[in-house]
């Protein structure tokens, strides 16, 4: 969430999604259900008690309510969760692919005298699975063609997928 805030804070016109990528689902964990994708600094007004300075407690406001979102997605994505067994492969595959989908989106959004350059943070805490390989070959070659970084941070063992990126 570090990461996340500092990249909102470093301009104006930086956007941020935040994907979880679990065994049952890939979900938007920010923007969460009912805010607009990515626009963390647009329309205020339907923010509830919305402060104009920005700051009641010392913290920037906007930056809490999309740590807020994102904690409370992570909850409910962990406790509507059904895992039986070992099983522990996540949908990575599909989650890369809603990533590209939503950057694809994005730069249809822009206008014509901007420029947008993407980059998919991957931070992976389980095991490779082979029955992904091809889709998520699939999805690293349509990155590369749209020149979108893919950065990685292993927190369990070598994966050998991430490592072809």
């Amino acid at each position: 969430m570090v990461l996340g805030n500092s990249h909102l804070f470093m301009n104006r016109s930086n956007k941020l999604a935040v994907i979880a990528s679990h065994i049952q689902e890939s979900r938007f964990l920010y923007p969460g259900k009912n805010g607009r994708l990515g626009d963390f600094f647009g329309d205020p007004g339907n923010l509830p008690e919305f402060n104009p300075s920005g700051s009641k407690d010392g913290k920037y406001e906007l930056l809490t309510s999309a740590n807020e979102v994102i904690v409370e997605e992570i909850k409910d994505l962990m406790t509507k969760s059904d895992i039986k067994g070992q099983h522990t492969e996540t949908l990575l595959a599909g989650s890369l692919a809603k990533a590209l989908c939503y950057i694809h989106r994005m730069n249809k959004e822009i206008k014509d005298n901007q420029e947008m350059k993407s980059r998919i943070l991957v931070i992976k805490a389980a095991e490779d699975s082979a029955l992904q390989y091809m889709n998520f070959m699939n999805v690293i070659f349509a990155a590369q063609k749209q020149n979108i970084l893919i950065d990685a941070c292993v927190l369990d063992s070598d994966s050998g997928l991430l490592q072809q990126t």
